[in-house]
């Protein structure tokens, strides 16, 4: 399995899928035919095989070449699968500025796309002397083309991951998050799904501090009314309904309100009985692991047990690795609260072993964030520790170093992980709205 930061279950080749959408968005014929000879490629080829091996600087290396071979050919849909996998790198690597450069090279070359399909779509205008029209197509021109198609799906796509990349940076435009909304209405049967997903988009950065102009207490008026919302349309889209709930649980949380937090989080929970996706299974472990962390506040540990219980059992059934170590590291955190440190030293040096990256690979950002709440937990409970009268504090030293030897080898990714884990920032989120891989990525199908 590809070490890739965010896994997911194998999707064959050439198909686009949300973790929020039940259903995948397979290629045209055209952009199949396309998408075969780019991973023809030799520098394709090798940034898969350098990818899968958790070497991502050498993938970058390769696919920044097949960048500049896809600009040289004009067409934005090939230029576009090559900065979309691009942008992805950038973003295990923790290299947040360049994973935004990208994005908005997404976003442009999503656009251009969309002129060259509408302008398709119009050529049955015949001009007078007979031949084709070729005139470049306005904004206003595109709405009124049929909605649904490909290329509606990449824009919108490239337009709302460029917005989930500015709210990790901490400052979301909001203008680009409105236009996603607007396009999100072309995209048929899927538009208004994926028009909440913004609106939830929105509220994060509210709730993250992310947001120009509104704050965590307009994020709980905002989520509210979201809420109310999606509990009337009876859970079409429970994974939207659930996330929705999770965060204004958060949001509560932030005022103080514990149990009417609480409370959100069950009914998240009660939105998804058994997760049928990556998307449903990210937000439910998700839900409750905080449910975990309210109750062993609570010193409800028994309670705390059976939750931890059951999310670490959906990640291993989902393989969600990341997701299985952060249920490891909550259950090792409840066996600390029980005494039972044995257990509990086993379970985190097990994560860690995990989470450390073997000689010459390098980590994800988002596996390094673990791994430093693995570490400050271990050493946390290593200070309390004695075996023989000597306390176990060298050891908890001793994780420290060398975690600050891994960060100070993979300084970006250190600081992206730090400044992510700080705001406390919800990196399952990113399986729910994100689609899968991208298509240079893929393995064969």
């Amino acid at each position: 399995m590809p070490w890739q930061g965010v896994p997911r279950p194998p999707i064959p080749l050439g198909l686009r899928s949300y973790g929020l959408l039940r259903n995948s968005t397979p290629l045209p014929s055209s952009s199949m035919s396309i998408l075969s000879e780019l991973l023809q490629m030799p520098e394709v080829q090798e940034a898969r095989e350098y990818y899968e091996s958790g070497k991502f600087n050498l993938a970058i290396n390769r696919l920044v070449r097949t960048e500049e071979i896809c600009q040289s050919a004009g067409m934005p849909e090939l230029n576009l699968f090559a900065v979309d996998s691009l942008a992805h790198l950038y973003a295990l690597s923790g290299d947040f500025s360049k994973e935004a450069s990208y994005r908005a090279k997404c976003v442009q070359a999503g656009l251009d796309l969309q002129q060259v399909e509408a302008v398709v779509m119009r050529e049955d205008r015949v001009a007078p002397e007979g031949r084709m029209s070729t005139k470049i197509c306005t904004s206003s021109e595109i709405k009124e083309t049929k909605p649904g198609f490909h290329s509606d799906y990449l824009a919108f796509e490239a337009v709302h991951s460029s917005c989930l990349t500015d709210v990790k940076i901490g400052l979301l435009n909001v203008s680009m998050i409105h236009q996603a909304k607007s396009m999100a209405v072309r995209l048929g049967k899927d538009g208004p799904s994926l028009q909440r997903a913004c609106d939830i988009t929105e509220a994060l950065a509210m709730l993250d501090g992310s947001h120009p102009s509104s704050t965590a207490d307009d994020a709980e008026a905002f989520l509210t009314d979201l809420c109310q919302s999606l509990d009337k349309d009876g859970n079409q889209i429970p994974v939207l309904g659930a996330c929705a709930h999770v965060f204004l649980g958060l949001a509560q949380q932030q005022s103080g309100a514990v149990d009417v937090a609480k409370s959100h989080w069950d009914a998240a929970m009660s939105k998804i009985d058994r997760p049928a996706m990556v998307g449903e299974a990210a937000v439910k472990i998700a839900g409750l692991h905080l449910l975990c962390l309210y109750y062993l506040e609570k010193k409800e540990l028994k309670l705390a047990d059976d939750t931890a219980a059951e999310a670490l059992n959906i990640a291993e059934t989902s393989n969600l690795l990341d997701a299985v170590d952060v249920s490891l590291l909550v259950i090792a955190k409840i066996r600390v609260e029980t005494g039972d440190f044995v257990v509990a030293e086993g379970l985190l040096r097990s994560c860690t072993a995990n989470l450390t990256p073997k000689k010459g690979l390098q980590p994800s950002m988002w596996r390094l964030k673990i791994l430093q709440d693995v570490t400050e937990t271990y050493a946390g409970m290593m200070e309390k520790m004695t075996i023989n009268n000597k306390s176990r504090k060298p050891d908890g030293d001793l994780a420290r170093e060398k975690l600050a030897e891994l960060e100070t080898r993979f300084p970006v990714a250190a600081q992206a992980a730090s400044t992510l884990r700080n705001r406390k920032f919800p990196s399952w989120y990113m399986q729910v709205v994100r689609p899968n891989l991208p298509l240079l990525l893929q393995e064969k199908g």
